[in-house]
């Protein structure tokens, strides 16, 4: 027999979590967009393998979203729009598990066959 209130975990939130994730927001965010405890979106995830598996789903699209971000920023970046790219780095780090490599090989090095745009060094600058 089980004790405590009911749940209030309806299904509907699947595609609520996946639409609230790819924008790049957090898992726990979602409590507040949902008004319900944290604690409460980690026993769902105990109790629901759809939800579970919906996380999953969408932090993958959280990680998207933020290396879009990332990538245009790199690439494409416009003179109208800036990037800070300690706190982009910091997300990536802190959310997605993002690692700066310490091994000299494992990272780019221009050459003269190979010249770093300027957004790029920039950023590479910045987060030295």
């Amino acid at each position: 027999m089980e004790r405590g209130r009911p749940s209030k975990y309806d299904p509907k939130y699947c595609e609520m979590l996946i639409a609230h994730m790819r924008k790049g927001y957090t898992f726990d965010a979602f409590a507040g967009l949902i008004e319900v405890s944290r604690s409460s979106l980690y026993r769902w995830l105990d109790d629901n393998e759809d939800f579970r598996d919906t996380k999953d789903r969408a932090t993958a699209l959280s990680l998207l979203h933020w290396e879009g971000i990332a990538m245009d920023g790199v690439w494409n970046h416009p003179k109208e729009k800036t990037i800070n790219a300690t706190v982009l780095l910091m997300n990536l780090r802190n959310r997605h598990n993002w690692r700066m490599s310490d091994n000299v090989n494992d990272t780019a090095t221009a050459t003269d066959d190979f010249a770093l745009p300027d957004s790029l060094s920039k950023v590479v600058d910045e987060t030295a």
